[in-house]
């Protein structure tokens, strides 16, 4: 009988600078990996056609714990809007929603592409994300518009009984 070999150790972590995580790239990773893609970009087309077939969900938990709208509240109408070709009402219930939409929809095409398209696109995009800080940006401006609407009382919870 062989001796038993002792399991190779890991490279101790590599501690990662506070700017480097934010730098982190989110979509390329996403891209690159054809079934998480093709997974994410599933269930929230699955979500669309529900809820715009009149599928009502659970109440938004941030709502429901805390009584103020979420950064992300009335992003679904804000779509819906966009995709029936209303860009002025899209805007009024979330800024971001035609960009979701945008993002969707790029995300619905990358679905279809080969893996020899699809991964130097990825690799492209990893680039862009962290030289841009893009995700960070992202994230910064929908919390920023979320604190300004907050701010201006016109936030989709107190649109909801003008428009049903």
């Amino acid at each position: 009988m062989a001796p038993l070999k002792a399991p190779p150790t890991a490279a101790p972590p590599v501690s990662e600078s506070p700017w480097e995580c934010l730098r982190r790239p989110v979509l390329a990773p996403l891209l690159r990996h054809g079934l998480a893609l093709r997974l994410t970009v599933g269930g929230c087309l699955g979500y669309a056609v529900l809820a715009m077939a009149g599928f009502r969900f659970i109440r938004c938990p941030v709502y429901a714990l805390t009584g103020c709208d979420c950064p992300g509240c009335g992003l679904t109408r804000s779509v819906d809007a966009a995709l029936h070709g209303h860009l002025g009402s899209a805007f009024h219930w979330h800024v971001f929603g035609p960009l979701a939409l945008a993002l969707g929809a790029c995300g619905l095409a990358a679905c279809f592409m080969p893996r020899s398209m699809r991964l130097p696109l990825a690799d492209w995009l990893g680039r862009q994300e962290r030289r841009c800080f893009l995700p960070t940006v992202v994230m910064a401006g929908f919390l920023a518009y979320w604190l300004a609407r907050m701010s201006l009382g016109c936030l989709p919870s107190d649109l909801v009984a003008a428009h049903p």
